[in-house]
């Protein structure tokens, strides 16, 4: 190759670079870039461990219990039955505002179900946005499909993608869904997350 003459006619002002390697018999061939794909970062909008109480959540009445130590756990939250009287057998989160205008949310938790769970034992995430009067669902979790009763399941996740525009502010409950007044859910740590697109 003649250095003097790729100087002349290679424009550098957009500092593009592309890569390319020749071999012996003088042919070129043109190395692809490597894309990498943006990493996704979410950001705490609120934790509650349940240290004192139900903190930042509020019980829906008789089918929530406030339990100091159990299973090995400090602070926990347990939510029974709810087939029916449903709304007793929820925690729900405050009304917390998007300041940073995230777009998705994501709601993390810890949870045990006891080993006493029938088989239809299930709970399910729902959220609301921007003073919405009803409850969308997100998500449930069921036993034998999403979980095993006995066994502590950390860091279990579910991606809420709200339909308007724009989140003002968003709030979300952790509802109990069995027949069986026999079942029970405990949570010792749950937390709501956002994300821009």
């Amino acid at each position: 190759m003649d250095g003097t003459r790729l100087k002349k006619e290679c424009s550098l002002k957009n500092k593009s670079t592309t890569r390319f390697t020749i071999n012996q018999s003088g042919i070129v061939t043109v190395v692809p870039d490597i894309v990498q794909a943006e990493q996704v970062v979410w950001r705490n909008m609120q934790t509650e461990s349940f240290t004192t109480g139900v903190g930042k959540f509020s019980d829906g009445g008789a089918n929530v219990v406030y339990i100091p130590s159990k299973y090995n756990r400090n602070g926990l939250v347990m939510i029974k039955s709810g087939y029916t009287n449903h709304d007793q057998a929820a925690i729900t989160s405050q009304r917390i505002q998007n300041r940073n205008g995230f777009t998705k949310f994501q709601v993390v938790l810890n949870f045990f179900a006891n080993g006493a769970m029938s088989a239809d034992g299930k709970f399910c995430v729902e959220y609301k946005v921007n003073g919405a009067t009803s409850w969308t669902r997100a998500k449930c979790w069921k036993k034998d499909r999403e979980f095993n009763a006995g066994v502590w399941v950390d860091n279990a996740s579910i991606d809420i993608n709200p339909q308007a525009v724009l989140v003002n502010n968003i709030m979300f409950r952790i509802h109990g869904r069995s027949q069986s007044n026999m079942d029970r859910f405990f949570f010792d740590s749950i937390t709501l997350r956002g994300r821009k697109d």
